[in-house]
């Protein structure tokens, strides 16, 4: 009779160990152990107001998860209007390593001043929309508020013109075509003695970044780059997590000639050269959206 109760008493032990494990596996997921919810797959697109004058009032930023939990960042073609993948990717695709009953964990790598790491989260989901938050509204890198339901090239805003281009040294310059918003534009206001425009502009890669101010705008015409007290112009660029900056630092460094300005459309355009220590920046040209 004993014997006839020693394999459940031993089977009992391996049984509660079996369900710690899956318990444990369930509550700490592993890359070897990806679990999505169907229901988050798909093509998805953020509409976001932007608060800050002067520049884009809104921007689309767009994301595609993939079934086997791999996340594609999408922005949106200025030129189209419509939603697709980066022509040049701004990072490598981060993963979702799990994805059920309202909670989800993501792989973000770091690059350059981007922050990485694995961060959990919440998520809700609907047919047409969902939703990635932390309950403390702390912050969540990429997967971060609410996406409606989208799919690749679809037009989610107006096209807008928005071209720039500068020789550095024996380097081209162009601003990124896929952008959440507008890359290259121009922002207009009065500031207590005069009109002030500056543009600015990001470049295909996201790493560098050129901006010219004008004091004393009046419209069309010329108008000569000094230094940061009057008109000047500067170039930012990354290398890693390095920022590297300069601005023009005397009098006479270069000249914008303003070839348009149309307040009623809202555009601008026109040419520039200066030179910033030993780096010339020569043949530029622009046309982009003035924001007011």
């Amino acid at each position: 009779m004993n014997t006839k109760f020693k394999a459940p008493l031993l089977f009992a032990p391996g049984l509660a160990a079996f369900i710690a494990i899956c318990s444990s596996c369930d509550r700490n997921p592993s890359s070897s152990q990806i679990s999505i919810d169907p229901a988050i797959i798909g093509v998805w697109a953020k509409h976001s107001s932007s608060v800050v004058e002067k520049m884009p009032a809104q921007r689309i930023d767009g994301i595609e998860i993939h079934e086997d939990g791999a996340v594609t960042l999408l922005g949106v073609e200025t030129s189209s209007g419509k939603l697709i993948e980066y022509d040049s990717p701004i990072r490598p695709n981060s993963k979702i390593i799990f994805a059920q009953k309202g909670k989800f964990r993501i792989e973000v790598p770091g690059v350059g001043l981007s922050i990485g790491g694995t961060f959990e989260g919440n998520y809700s989901a609907s047919a047409s929309e969902i939703c990635f938050y932390k309950p403390d509204s702390s912050y969540l890198p990429v997967l971060n508020g609410k996406y409606e339901r989208s799919q690749l090239g679809e037009i989610v805003t107006t096209p807008i013109v928005s071209e720039f281009y500068v020789k550095i040294d024996s380097n081209s310059f162009f601003n990124a075509k896929v952008w959440p918003y507008p890359s290259a534009y121009a922002s207009y206001w009065f500031s207590a003695d005069s009109a002030c425009l500056q543009l600015q502009a990001i470049s295909n890669n996201n790493k560098e970044w050129l901006s010219i101010f004008i004091r004393g705008f009046v419209g069309i015409g010329s108008y000569t780059l000094g230094t940061e007290s009057a008109s000047w112009a500067s170039y930012r660029v990354t290398s890693g997590d390095v920022v590297f900056s300069i601005f023009t630092n005397q009098p006479n460094a270069g000249i914008v000639e303003i070839k348009s300005f149309d307040l009623l459309n809202n555009t601008c355009s026109g040419t520039f050269s200066f030179r910033i220590d030993q780096v010339n920046f020569t043949n530029g040209v622009f046309t982009v959206p003035i924001y007011k």
